[in-house]
């Protein structure tokens, strides 16, 4: 019997970091479309970086500029995915 698999395809992927008491807000590492936002997502899970999809903020963040922190119209909705991030990673 033959399995297939479903490749999910990313349009646009973006790399936030933050490091608490030192970062005044998360800032944009890594950003791109399609094949670049491919690249990112496979490259983030060889190295075990958390991925959660997100379409709206993604698109928002990717509007953002390279090492650029995140606006305050945003702290909420990446609060909300870091929550998640730590959540899943405390469940391990």
């Amino acid at each position: 019997m033959k399995m297939s698999s479903t490749k999910r395809r990313y349009r646009t992927a973006v790399g936030l970091a933050y490091l608490p008491g030192q970062d005044g807000a998360p800032s944009v590492e890594v950003k791109g479309e399609d094949l670049i936002a491919e690249k990112i997502v496979q490259t983030a899970h060889r190295f075990g970086v958390p991925v959660v999809e997100d379409r709206n903020l993604a698109r928002a963040l990717n509007s953002l500029e390279l090492d650029q922190q995140i606006p305050e119209s945003l702290f909420e909705a990446v609060a909300v995915v870091l929550n998640q991030i730590e959540a899943s990673t405390n469940r391990k």
